[in-house]
């Protein structure tokens, strides 16, 4: 049920959000930041019991963590975008503006991205479908 709802609000984004052209100076992947995510989210399966976990300690700390991702300009990542093969890239704009790009393109240079859509002050959303997703177009015959 998550992976359906994530997977809509990214369609509804992609057909929705306001197409920008973006032109990036330099790109770098942003996935590596996903490890410790996933750790997080495993952690608790490193107990016997559920009942062993501390949770005078534990909550406090999920608590601080969840206030300065909501309210950093940092960025939080979604193993289940990881799954469906979504990436994270770190894209510097003309402009020397760093954001975070999702898309579902293996990026090698910064020429990939043409247009995108704002979706938070520094989290942009590809908005050109990558290759292996595109329907394939019927070859016309030469005359």
């Amino acid at each position: 049920m998550l992976v359906a709802a994530c997977l809509s609000i990214l369609k509804l984004a992609q057909s929705t959000i306001e197409a920008l052209p973006f032109k990036a100076e330099a790109v770098e992947p942003a996935d590596a930041k996903s490890f410790g995510f996933v750790l997080l989210y495993i952690l608790p399966l490193f107990t016997e019991k559920i009942e062993a976990l501390n949770w005078e300690l534990w909550v406090p700390i999920v608590v601080v963590f969840a206030i300065i991702i909501g309210t950093g300009y940092g960025y939080h990542f979604n193993p289940l975008l990881g799954i469906m093969r979504w990436h994270f890239y770190k894209v510097t704009s003309e402009d020397g503006v760093t954001y975070v790009l999702i898309t579902k393109k293996h990026l090698r240079t910064a020429a990939g991205i043409h247009r995108v859509g704002q979706l938070t002050e520094y989290i942009l959303l590809d908005l050109e479908r990558a290759r292996n997703d595109e329907p394939a177009r019927p070859v016309q015959a030469a005359q």
